[in-house]
């Protein structure tokens, strides 16, 4: 693997399995994950749904994106289809975006099936394995991975950027230049508090903004 200097990034995707259905044992693992490979690992992403329940874009100049998808190969009707979605999709947040995407996803292993056994009855639409998980370049080109399936255990898929190569990008794609056409399309976000969670959010965001973190 390439020396860092001050414009690379060392990311990677945690491609790994929760204790299912088991907060705090995944929250352990997470915060394990993170003390073990913390130091060598400048961006780390980890799964959707990795703790269990649910815990823009070229404006902000966004260098990085987490993309984060559960096991969808592992579903019924969905083994031979959902791994070219999910790479078709995060490539084209890459060129689009204008960024480098970490995609990380979780597998299905024996005590996430034996879980649902147990509590939902036996298991006709779901098998072990699945996860796709992979670094993906601006110019969709692979800087790590894609891993599939469980064969490889709990893994990071990891790779350094190179910040500098988004100017590459921006040759071909000017997504916020002239291809943007302002006077055609805007797109306009609502930042009124709507629900309670909003409520809080908006609070914290005004500490935070106090204090100038």
């Amino acid at each position: 693997m390439a020396a860092k200097t001050e414009s690379h990034i060392r990311v990677a995707a945690v491609h790994a399995a929760p204790v299912f259905m088991n907060k705090d044992a995944t929250i352990d693992k997470v915060l394990k994950c993170i003390s073990d490979r913390g130091s060598s690992v400048d961006y780390l992403v980890f799964p959707e749904v990795f703790v269990p329940g649910y815990p823009a874009l070229i404006e902000e100049g966004q260098i990085i994106h987490a993309g984060a998808w559960p096991a969808l190969s592992t579903m019924k009707g969905f083994e031979a289809v959902a791994d070219a979605q999910i790479e078709a999709l995060i490539k084209n947040h890459a060129l689009t975006g204008q960024c480098f995407v970490v995609c990380a996803s979780n597998y299905i292993d024996e005590s996430c099936l034996r879980w649902m056994e147990e509590n939902l009855g036996p298991q006709e639409l779901v098998k072990r394995g699945g996860g796709w998980s992979a670094v993906i370049h601006p110019f969709c080109s692979f800087l790590a991975g894609p891993v599939k399936g469980d064969g490889r255990g709990d893994t990071l898929v990891e790779a350094v950027i190179d910040q500098r190569e988004l100017g590459q990008v921006k040759v071909w794609i000017d997504a916020n230049g002239h291809y943007k056409r302002p006077e055609i399309l805007k797109l306009e976000v609502c930042r009124r508090a709507l629900w309670a969670d909003d409520e809080i959010a908006a609070e914290s965001r005004k500490y935070d903004q106090g204090r100038k973190v």
